[in-house]
């Protein structure tokens, strides 16, 4: 807009200019220059077109290439780490758990300790989601966790287990978020 209003600017300058010398100068000539001065205008919007569609272009590359460096996830299924097929029931200890939201950012959830029992429903009240998603990453892999959490199925450490298989299972059914 404010390069429109510089080309709009320039554009009345130069016909005030020759409307003053309209005596000294020729009508061919004048209608010329102020058709130049509007070609300038718009040159300078095609420029300034072409540059942020070159940086967008750029940004793409600069993404997929970061993209492509980014850790790959674990295979779905791996064959000795399938759960058993009364999987999932067991406990769930968090002892002096902590997590956050990445590697580079402080704890959002801080030495947080309990147990829950087989069978027994769980309700969160968290102020934000992801803290509940972090007490739970495989269900919600938006947290990275950290250490002090327990995850046992009669001597199956879940972490044990295929992300595939974890998102398979049932236990988001018996999780409730408030």
């Amino acid at each position: 807009m404010i390069l429109e209003t510089v080309g709009n600017l320039l554009t009345l300058s130069v016909s005030i200019a020759f409307v003053e010398m309209r005596d000294v100068l020729a009508a061919g000539f004048a209608g010329l220059v102020i058709s130049f001065a509007r070609n300038v205008t718009q040159g300078l919007s095609w420029f300034v077109r072409v540059s942020t569609e070159f940086e967008t272009n750029i940004v793409s590359v600069e993404r997929i290439k970061e993209y492509s460096e980014l850790p790959t996830e674990a295979p779905w299924e791996v064959d000795e780490k399938k759960p058993l097929p009364q999987w999932p029931e067991g406990s769930l200890e968090f002892v002096n758990y902590s997590t956050r939201y990445r590697e580079d950012l402080d704890l959002v959830l801080k030495s947080i300790s309990f147990k829950i029992n087989p069978g027994e429903k769980v309700s969160t009240v968290v102020g934000h989601v992801c803290h509940c998603f972090g007490l739970f990453p495989h269900c919600f892999p938006s947290c990275l966790p950290l250490y002090g959490v327990n995850f046992m199925n009669n001597a199956l450490c879940i972490f044990q287990i295929t992300t595939h298989a974890w998102r398979m299972c049932q236990t988001t059914t018996h999780q409730a978020v408030i």
